[in-house]
């Protein structure tokens, strides 16, 4: 066996690599790096690089990390990336990024599992990460010659959807408002609960796209955070770009904020703050009305269920029913989904002929159940919204 050369950096006392290799375009380029301190450090960055190169199956699994996690960047949004490295490099790499990644075996996958459950994460977390691991292998079985998903063979862990869903009444909601003090707060709360935005949705919103006369919100962009930069990106969904109808009572609240405002222009973000800044808002004002608190994505939750208990016009706990109906089945789309975006509810439900598109049929007995149970709210969604456009 040929042994790789390294070189000796006199003035420096460490070793380096230098190399040829062919690039993409066939063309022949000279590879140098310095700095190892160990010869052979610098003999093994040779050959991970070449094998790399190779786009062989051989490599390090953190080689093949870094490929996987290159082809995704330009085809996903920032913060999607963001946290699909985020996963990667904090509860993946620490055990696979060594082994090479054709000798990762289901047991390999079986340990790490166990390891991650014996740190406790939330099972929907749990899933999310595995699923993540999952990605990478298939990643690898389709363009690089993998011969198996080991994560596949060694099955998967957690849960697809969290056992509880957390939302508010509308009782439990003005129990709780009168207690966040600062307006703009107040303010931005109210909008999420009586509308559904998400979040980044909020934070993104203008002027411009509140008609006060009309009584009308429309969602045009979303607001995110990445590496400490502002960014504004369409909405997360293709349904995301909507418009919204306001209670009345919303709009005065939003006027009296607006009113407050100095030289609020068309363009500028109506709450130029944070998620942090209305999480703590939620915090204290929860402590003060002495309230368990709720997430701030589960205000959305809220104004799902606030719409769903209009519609089928009874209390509460025929909401919590709806929720455990709906979710039955793990393995096929759910119904279910259809109550989590608001703007379905609002705008796909004024035609009929959306309904049948929109109920997934199944033989299964209790997925047939779910169906009767989503058709007859979706008809009495129709109505109200016909009756009340």
């Amino acid at each position: 066996m040929i042994e790789i050369p390294a070189y000796k950096d006199e003035l420096r006392n460490t070793w380096y690599a230098s190399f040829y290799y062919t690039d993409w375009q066939g063309k022949r380029r000279l590879k140098k790096k310095r700095g190892f301190q160990r010869k052979k450090d610098a003999q093994a960055f040779e050959e991970e690089f070449l094998r790399t190169r190779a786009r062989s199956c051989d490599m390090t699994f953190r080689s093949f990390a870094e490929i996987y996690l290159g082809d995704m960047e330009p085809r996903l949004k920032r913060t999607t990336m963001q946290n699909k490295r985020y996963l990667i490099e904090h509860r993946v790499l620490p055990f696979f990024g060594d082994l090479p990644l054709n000798e990762i075996t289901p047991a390999h996958v079986r340990k790490w599992q166990s390891q991650l459950l014996a740190d406790k994460v939330a099972p929907t977390y749990a899933k999310t990460i595995n699923n993540q691991l999952s990605a990478i292998f298939n990643y690898a079985c389709k363009y690089y010659g993998l011969g198996i998903n080991p994560a596949r063979l060694a099955g998967s862990v957690g849960k697809k959807d969290a056992q509880e869903m957390s939302f508010w009444t509308v009782e439990q909601f003005n129990q709780f408002i009168p207690h966040v003090k600062k307006l703009p707060a107040r303010t931005g709360l109210s909008v999420l609960f009586w509308t559904g935005l998400r979040i980044g949705e909020l934070l993104a919103l203008c002027p411009e796209d509140i008609d006060l006369e009309a009584r009308t919100l429309t969602v045009r962009r979303n607001f995110q955070s990445v590496e400490g930069e502002e960014v504004i990106t369409d909405p997360k969904t293709q349904r995301g770009r909507r418009v919204i109808p306001l209670p009345e009572k919303l709009c005065d609240e939003i006027r009296a904020y607006e009113n407050a405002l100095y030289d609020p222009q068309p363009d500028d973000r109506l709450f130029p703050f944070t998620k942090h800044y209305f999480r703590r808002a939620m915090l204290k004002g929860c402590a003060e009305a002495g309230m368990d608190p709720i997430r701030l994505h589960d205000l959305r939750h809220s104004h799902a269920a606030l719409l769903i208990h209009h519609a089928v016009g009874g209390d509460m706990r025929d909401v919590q029913v709806l929720h455990l109906v709906f979710f039955l089945n793990d393995n096929e789309p759910s119904p279910g989904i259809i109550f989590r975006d608001q703007c379905v509810l609002q705008q796909r439900f004024l035609t009929r002929a959306y309904i049948d598109d929109l109920i997934y049929l199944s033989i299964s007995e209790e997925y047939q159940l779910c169906r009767h149970i989503v058709g007859a709210v979706i008809l009495h969604l129709f109505d109200k919204v016909q009756q009340h456009p």
